[in-house]
């Protein structure tokens, strides 16, 4: 959500295992959502690969009827990822949410 106006994702992924919430800099394009520039932060990829993260955008995000304020960060719009938006461990933490990795 960006003010008053409401996005909707189909589908989402959600990794246990990355700390930041990712979204494609194409998305936050499209959203006319104020980025602010990071500080020379830097990820590492499932594939080892290093990743400059130059910009962020705090957005409420409303999953399954939770809405969470989220720190969303983008990557150089060289990369194209397949998602919309992977949401990380800190949204995991903030909506209490526990993992059944069962099957």
């Amino acid at each position: 959500m960006v003010g008053k106006q409401q996005f909707r994702i189909q589908k989402l992924p959600v990794d246990a295992g990355h700390m930041a919430n990712l979204i494609p800099l194409s998305v936050l394009d499209i959203m006319k959502v104020q980025l602010e520039k990071t500080e020379g932060l830097v990820i590492r990829t499932a594939t080892i690969a290093m990743l400059l993260i130059d910009w962020y955008a705090d957005l409420d995000v409303l999953v399954a009827g939770i809405t969470t304020p989220l720190r969303v960060y983008t990557m150089l719009r060289k990369y194209t990822p397949s998602y919309v938006l992977l949401l990380g461990r800190n949204w995991l933490q903030a909506v209490h949410a526990t993992g059944d990795y069962g099957n």
